[in-house]
């Protein structure tokens, strides 16, 4: 895996090259020779997160792991009132 560096110049005139240098391995971008972006190919970046499988909403609300959590919701004491539209 080769490491390459553009300028930010390049990375606006250029994106083809880039693309191009992405596929062989990550890419620095530099702005004034300070590195401000890592570019990556999707399969790289997935690799370097581990690719975690999909969870749903409804899989994070299950949670069934923390059945044992004591919680007591304190009741609100709301008080209705008339509401004057005129």
């Amino acid at each position: 895996m080769r490491i390459q560096t553009f300028t930010s110049r390049q990375y606006n005139q250029e994106p083809g090259t880039l693309k191009r240098a992405v596929a062989q391995g990550p890419v620095f971008v530099t702005n004034r020779e300070v590195v401000e972006l890592v570019l990556l190919t999707k399969r790289d970046y997935d690799r370097l997160i581990g690719a975690q499988p999909k969870r749903t909403l409804g899989d994070a609300m299950r949670m069934p792991d923390v059945a044992d959590i004591e919680f007591e919701p304190v009741r609100s004491n709301v008080v209705m009132r008339e509401v004057d539209l005129g």
